[in-house]
C-alpha cells in the first residue's frame, strides 16, 4: 500500500537501530516521509513536544493525528449521555467507529 505520507516526519539519529528500523519499513511501504536528524544532547523542540516525558528519540509524526483527535471530539459530544450512538442499541455507527478510541 503506497502513500504520499504527506506531514510525516520521523525524528531519530544515525546511529539508533529503532530510527533505521522505521526508515526500512516506511520505504518497504513506500511511504515518502521526511528525516528529521537529532542532536542528542541539544534536544530541539520539537522532540521535547512530541516527547514530553521521555525527551528521547525515536519519534514519528503524523499530522493527521491532530485531526483525528478533533473528529473523536465531535463524536464524544455526540455520546454525552448515551452508552451508544443509536442510544440505547449498538448500531452500525458503533461498530465502524468504536476503534478510534484505541488510537487516541
Amino acid at each position: 500500500m503506497a502513500g504520499n505520507g504527506d506531514g510525516v516526519q520521523l525524528l531519530g539519529y544515525w546511529a539508533s537501530p529503532f530510527a533505521l528500523r522505521v526508515k526500512w519499513a516506511l520505504k518497504l511501504k513506500e511511504i515518502h516521509y521526511e528525516y528529521v536528524e537529532e542532536h542528542l544532547p541539544d534536544k530541539s523542540p520539537m522532540l521535547l513536544q512530541y516527547n514530553p516525558v521521555h525527551k528521547e528519540i525515536l519519534v514519528l509524526v503524523h499530522k493527521a493525528a491532530k485531526e483525528l483527535r478533533e473528529n473523536l471530539k465531535t463524536l464524544e459530544s455526540a455520546l454525552e449521555g448515551k452508552h451508544f450512538f443509536g442510544g440505547e442499541t449498538i448500531g452500525f455507527l458503533d461498530i465502524a467507529v468504536g476503534w478510534i478510541g484505541c488510537w487516541a
